[in-house]
């Protein structure tokens, strides 16, 4: 089978918006998403580092940055009782 498929087919693109990877419709994409559809291996591949080494980096800034506590209540655990 040749040509595009599924999503594709659809007209849905492979993109990265956000920090996240998905198949989005053009219409749901920001300006600042970068498709991915026809990206050749090697360029893709090399964006896939470039988004993980960015993670790892916010991901490493947020444990050292200094918690303060606020007073208010921690939500969104659902009911302790």
């Amino acid at each position: 089978m040749s040509g595009p498929h599924g999503l594709e087919a659809e007209g849905f693109r492979f993109a990265l918006q956000n920090g996240v990877f998905a198949w989005a419709h053009p219409a749901l994409l920001g300006p600042s998403a970068i498709d991915c559809t026809d990206m050749p291996d090697d360029q893709f591949e090399a964006l896939v580092r470039s988004v993980e080494a960015a993670k790892v980096l916010a991901t490493a800034h947020d444990k050292a940055a200094p918690r303060r506590f606020t007073g208010e209540p921690v939500t969104g655990f659902g009911s302790l009782a």
